[in-house]
């Protein structure tokens, strides 16, 4: 030998994707959910309520504005998340038969909540705030009647 160490080429290593089961699949269905309604909901409704105090922003401007900041990183986690499901849903080989229509049903769920996230967050603060126009109105009529 030259003094140099032998160099042994190193095993080949397969990665093995552990794929939740039963109630893992349901706890891990709800954190992919639970993560992306906390980004979708939240943060438009915050930035809306940012640009109506600091811009002094109408609530149909505030919410189109807040809609427009927030539109691209909102539809990322929802891919991302769609995209970590995918696999179950186009699994195929032994035992997939069960895995399937977890992943079918959690990619079909996120497509349906982001639409529906999409069209219904502006809608809802605005008739949230019509309401509350509507009863700080009345107060105030209420108070002069009683003044």
């Amino acid at each position: 030998m030259s003094g140099s160490p032998s160099r042994r080429s190193a095993p080949t290593q397969t990665t093995v994707l552990l794929l939740p089961r039963g109630a893992n699949a349901i706890r891990h269905q709800h954190r992919v959910n639970v993560l992306a309604r906390t980004v979708v909901v939240r943060p438009p409704i915050s930035f809306a309520l940012e640009s109506e105090r600091t811009l002094g922003l109408e609530p149909r401007a505030a919410i189109a504005h807040a809609c427009s900041l927030r539109f691209r990183p909102i539809m990322m986690t929802t891919f991302a998340a769609i995209a970590g499901a995918l696999p179950l849903a186009i699994a195929y080989g032994d035992g997939t038969e069960m895995r399937r229509p977890l992943g079918i049903s959690i990619v079909g769920g996120l497509v349906v909540s982001q639409l529906l996230t999409l069209y219904t967050t502006p809608v809802v603060y605005l008739y949230i705030h019509r309401w509350g126009r509507k009863n700080r109105y009345k107060q105030t009529q209420l108070l002069q009647a009683s003044t």
